[in-house]
């Protein structure tokens, strides 16, 4: 068995890109839960721990924080590496409202 929260995986810059095109605030929205995830072929592990999630609604937290921007990023040129940087970000508001309560560190 997998715990979701112990696997992490690179950021799709899909957020930022948007965010950056449109200049507009990243709203972040971060998931707490204890449900084991048994490991599948990687194509289905996101369907599969959704679908875990979604069945124990119980055990599920939701957290949402303040929305945010990118200003930083406006008026440079949308290259790879500014949408890496901008996710990292994005990432970090989102794993802080995804930490247990103890460990939350939120900026």
């Amino acid at each position: 068995m997998i715990e979701l929260k112990q696997k992490q995986k690179k950021a799709n810059t899909g957020t930022a890109r948007l965010a950056l095109w449109n200049k507009v605030p990243i709203l972040p929205i971060g998931l707490r839960h204890n449900i084991p995830i048994e490991q599948k072929d990687e194509m289905h592990k996101r369907r599969n721990a959704i679908k875990h999630i979604l069945q124990n609604p119980h055990s599920l937290e939701i957290h949402v924080g303040e929305p945010f921007e990118l200003t930083e990023f406006y008026d440079k040129e949308i290259s790879r590496q500014v949408l890496d940087t901008a996710m990292e970000r994005v990432m970090q508001k989102i794993e802080g409202l995804a930490q247990p309560t103890s460990n939350r560190n939120i900026s």
